[in-house]
């Protein structure tokens, strides 16, 4: 499968499947139950989670309000964790 990807997009992606599911998690639901409350489909949801699909600022926001979050908190959050794997990440030269 092509990978469709690139530049800043891999990073996001993999950051924000990361802390959804960590939120979600925390909060004791399942990726049903989300799905119910944030109006996504539980198969986006879990290629979310798995970083396959990046999703929209809309959609992001509005998982993030399901699940409690202001926009800005997610956001904020999944910058920062893309700030860290971006460190941690060898230069390309």
């Amino acid at each position: 499968m092509m990978d469709k990807q690139s530049g800043i997009q891999r990073p996001i992606a993999r950051a924000f499947g990361r802390l959804l599911k960590a939120w979600r998690e925390e909060r004791g639901l399942s990726q049903e139950r989300l799905a119910e409350l944030s109006g996504c489909d539980r198969s986006f949801l879990s290629r979310l989670e798995r970083g396959i699909n990046a999703p929209t600022l809309t959609v992001a926001a509005e998982i993030g309000l399901a699940l409690g979050l202001s926009p800005s908190a997610v956001f904020s959050e999944v910058g920062a964790e893309v700030e860290r794997e971006l460190a941690a990440e060898p230069a390309e030269r």
